[in-house]
């Protein structure tokens, strides 16, 4: 196969180039404004509790052993979220995407709070 070269007006090329810059700002825009460090709290001021209340986190980790619908890393990190905030600790944004990911988990498989 021959690659033939074709003559491409300067105008074209500028365009096509600066659509593509613009493609790319645009990605990181949008990705910088879904990252986790531009959104607010996962948990909404109505479900702060949720976030807040250890024997919640006890209660769900109980719930998922005996019940059998979380698995065991998920049982920990129930109890670990509730023994962070038992300590009256401060989650991180990591621990509270997870917990929130956990919570929702639960509830969709029928744990009642």
């Amino acid at each position: 196969c021959i690659r033939e070269a074709i003559a491409v007006p300067k105008a074209v090329k500028t365009k096509a180039i600066k659509l593509h810059y613009q493609k790319i700002d645009n990605k990181k825009r949008n990705s910088s404004q879904n990252s986790i460090y531009h959104q607010s709290s996962l948990f909404s001021p109505s479900s702060e509790k949720i976030a807040t209340n250890k024997d919640l986190w006890f209660k769900l980790s109980h719930w998922g052993k005996e019940t059998g619908k979380l698995n065991g890393f998920q049982n920990r990190a129930c109890y670990s979220l509730g023994m962070y905030i038992g300590k009256n600790k401060h989650l991180t944004v990591k621990q509270e995407i997870y917990g929130k990911k956990l919570f929702e988990l639960a509830v969709s498989k029928g744990f009642i709070y």
